[in-house]
């Protein structure tokens, strides 16, 4: 069952500060040492809760999911560039490079935008970008990531190892299998 987690914001002498649920305050230590405004944090928020409502998945950061069948979503931190970055337990924010044995799947060109990173072989992963997008496929060398249609259908399968891809159109992929 989907993490829902609130992110809601109280004004205190003019200044925003961002306030999670209760049960989940380290939420709201993430989205304060990041230096996230209030309204930047009800904003992440909303699309992460927008995210878990079409995925399903875990909320285990401020701008992270768990996806089951071995996915991570990261989702851009507003105001923070439109990489994909890592947001630590204490609220650093640094670069998330697409890891060994992942392929990255992003929302907009040039390794912009939301993250699907995809780790389990053989687990087929609805791919929730359209449009034009990139990819990094970080996976040992000879690993094929395999692109479905809406119906499941194999659509063709991907240049094997360790490539990448600036400019990638989703427009008749759906699905994904990472490798294999």
């Amino acid at each position: 069952m989907a993490l829902l987690v609130v992110v809601a914001v109280a004004v205190f002498g003019g200044t925003a500060a961002a306030r999670a649920d209760p049960r989940h305050p380290h939420f709201a230590t993430q989205a304060s040492a990041a230096g996230l405004t209030g309204a930047e944090a009800r904003a992440l928020q909303h699309r992460v809760d927008r995210y878990l409502a079409r995925l399903g998945g875990t909320q285990v950061g401020i701008n992270r999911i768990d996806l089951a069948g071995g996915a991570t979503l990261r989702l851009v931190v507003p105001g923070r560039g439109p990489a994909a970055p890592e947001v630590s337990p204490s609220g650093v924010i640094g670069p998330a490079p697409c890891r060994p044995h992942h392929f990255c799947v992003y929302a907009h060109e040039d390794y912009a935008g939301d993250r699907l990173d995809l780790y389990q072989c053989g687990v087929l992963h609805y791919l929730l970008f359209a449009g034009y997008g990139s990819y990094r496929n970080n996976q040992a060398p000879g690993t094929v990531p395999r692109y479905y249609s809406h119906d499941r259908l194999l659509s063709y399968s991907g240049i094997p190892g360790r490539v990448a891809a600036r400019k990638q159109s989703w427009t008749f992929i759906e699905w994904v299998r990472p490798c294999g």
